[in-house]
């Protein structure tokens, strides 16, 4: 109950539902006393001092800002326009975190949100913008799913030393992950669309019957 689950990802499952139960003392100082509010959940969630409650601390902080931008109603378009340039500054960060050495990256954690949101303004009204959105219904699947199938590849990644082979190694595997568990959505999600829509918590459409083997079966997984 109080470790991080087997599996994972699903700390961050397990991280809000005990913040979503937080969120009526959140919502006292989120509209009486905000700037304490910020102070008290900073103090206590980044100095650990909560214990095994949250288990990535920098959530708590976050979902604290997330309701300060909701209840104040801040203009979360205002950094579009520096989107390159937040970006670059992503990036030193995470440089300087690695060549630091640092084992503590609570700073991208916190620094990232206000980075990546203003920077997905880039991909509005392009093509592959277009395509991320199409795709988007795998997103949370593949979020709860891949960790299990990634320490699968990770038990071989040993036998592999060279390093332009090991980054190809790398990249086949998270490319097959993907594309893997994209096809166990399709397949699930005309299946059972029920149970396994409630299962990742959204609803899917009830589908034609499922299709035979074959060409039918290659179009069936295609969509």
């Amino acid at each position: 109950m109080f470790g991080a689950p087997f599996n994972s990802p699903l700390y961050f499952l397990r991280d809000l539902f005990v913040l979503v139960a937080l969120a009526p003392v959140y919502g006292v100082f989120l509209r009486r006393f905000p700037a304490i509010g910020l102070a008290i959940v900073a103090v206590v969630f980044l100095l650990d001092l909560d214990g095994y409650l949250i288990l990535r601390n920098s959530t708590a902080v976050l979902f604290y800002i997330g309701g300060l931008a909701a209840v104040q109603r801040w203009n979360i378009e205002a950094f579009d326009h520096a989107a390159w340039s937040l970006l670059v500054l992503l990036g030193v960060i995470c440089a300087a975190t690695i060549y630091l050495g640092m084992e503590d990256i609570t700073p991208i954690y916190l620094v990232a949100p206000f980075v990546v949101w203003p920077a997905s303004s880039l991909l509005v009204g392009t093509a592959i913008g277009a395509w991320a959105e199409q795709h988007s219904k795998y997103s949370f699947f593949v979020f709860l799913a891949h960790y299990p199938l990634v320490q699968l590849f990770r038990m071989h990644e040993h036998r592999v030393s060279d390093v332009m082979l090991h980054a190809t190694y790398m990249v086949a595997a998270t490319t097959a992950i993907v594309l893997a568990l994209v096809v166990v959505h399709r397949i699930l999600s005309r299946l059972a669309p029920r149970p396994f829509g409630a299962a990742i918590g959204g609803r899917i459409k009830r589908s034609a019957p499922v299709p035979g083997d074959g060409p039918a079966l290659r179009s069936f997984i295609n969509g």
